[in-house]
């Protein structure tokens, strides 16, 4: 997707899923805002439950070290069984 395909997407996808506010309110917040909207669409793009991609990737990036690290929580290489099957 295009830079400019990309933001008309998000624009309209954010409609769906408000965010608290107070994200947006600061330069920095609205980056934030950003970065949590392509992961949610990210992970619905690979058939992966938001909530739960978002709680495994919330418990596993404090222990990331390095960028291999990193890249293995994206949602595009993540194992959708490991997803599935977690327990709350």
């Amino acid at each position: 997707m295009s830079g400019d395909v990309q933001v008309r997407f998000c624009e309209r996808q954010r409609g769906k899923h408000p965010l608290p506010t107070r994200l947006a309110g600061h330069p920095r917040g609205a980056g934030a805002s950003a970065t949590i909207y392509s992961l949610i669409e990210t992970a619905k793009a690979n058939d992966l439950e938001p909530y739960r991609y978002l709680r495994y990737l919330f418990e596993r990036l404090p222990m990331a070290e390095v960028e291999a690290n990193y890249k293995v929580l994206l949602p595009q290489y993540v194992d959708r069984n490991i997803i599935t099957n977690m327990k709350f």
